[in-house]
């Protein structure tokens, strides 16, 4: 098992009912914060939030759900300081953080993350990793037992940066996760996995140069019926939600990036 790096103008709103949940991608900070506010404020948390760029600005993706939960916080727009600064505040508490996301915005690396108060399992997260300590820590967590169940990639000075969660669960799960490879790439490693009887659980777009690249992480946990979608223009992105929602699915992993100044999405709905 290796991480393989090295191996709609205003906000467009998207709603369905399942437990109840509603996405929403194209909102700058300002409305961003908005809808937050406005969801938390009915009952609703977060369960995935992605930032990107668009129009030189701060854009976001993102998926609330009304469901039971353990207190929780987010917060989006950190530098890296800034949300070390807030892991360590929140570390203190009794926090975890179940997803960081970086993401480049006018050549500058930000963050967004999402912590929950749960002391139930041991957990590692780390931000900043170029590809080499990346690797380095993917293999020694995985020794020591621990699986990595969030990824994000994003642009530092021209070179990949990774973001990432691992936790050590009591279960015997298979699972892989691959990084640093373009569409091409992503799309064989994908048929290969699912070949093989994985689901992919995670996926996630990024631009460094020129390139549009794709980490993720597949495992064989039990699913009702899935379908993933990658490389998808904004107005077709749409068309794929209405259609897979009329059919009964719920939209799971949400991922917003860039390919050239576009808006470009991933995502995974299960049924």
């Amino acid at each position: 098992m290796k991480f393989h790096l090295w191996a709609v103008a205003l906000a467009s709103a998207l709603c369905v009912q399942a437990n109840e949940w509603h996405a929403y991608y194209r909102l700058d900070s300002k409305a961003y914060q908005t809808k937050f506010d406005e969801m938390v404020s009915q009952g609703f948390r977060l369960n995935s939030v992605s930032g990107y760029e668009y129009n030189k600005e701060p854009n976001f993706a993102v998926i609330f759900e009304k469901r039971p939960s353990p207190a929780w916080k987010s917060h989006h727009g950190m530098t890296s300081d800034q949300y070390h600064q807030k892991f360590e505040d929140y570390l203190k508490q009794g926090y975890r953080v179940v997803q960081v996301n970086g993401y480049t915005v006018g050549g500058k690396d930000r963050y967004t993350a999402i912590w929950e108060k749960d002391s139930s399992l041991p957990w590692i997260s780390r931000h900043g990793m170029n590809k080499e300590w990346m690797q380095k820590y993917f293999d020694k967590y995985l020794e020591e037992g621990y699986r990595m169940t969030h990824v994000s990639g994003y642009e530092v000075d021209n070179e990949s940066r990774y973001a990432a969660v691992w936790e050590k669960r009591n279960d015997s799960t298979a699972w892989v996760s691959v990084g640093e490879l373009n569409s091409t790439e992503y799309q064989a490693t994908f048929d290969k996995h699912v070949k093989d009887g994985y689901r992919l659980v995670d996926v996630d777009g990024y631009q460094v140069g020129d390139e549009v690249l794709y980490a993720a992480i597949w495992d064989k946990s039990a699913s009702g019926a899935w379908v993933a979608r990658h490389g998808v223009e904004s107005s077709k992105f749409q068309a794929e939600f209405n259609k897979y929602r009329d059919e009964g699915y719920v939209l799971r992993t949400f991922s917003a990036y860039n390919d050239g100044t576009a808006d470009r999405y991933a995502a995974i709905w299960v049924k």
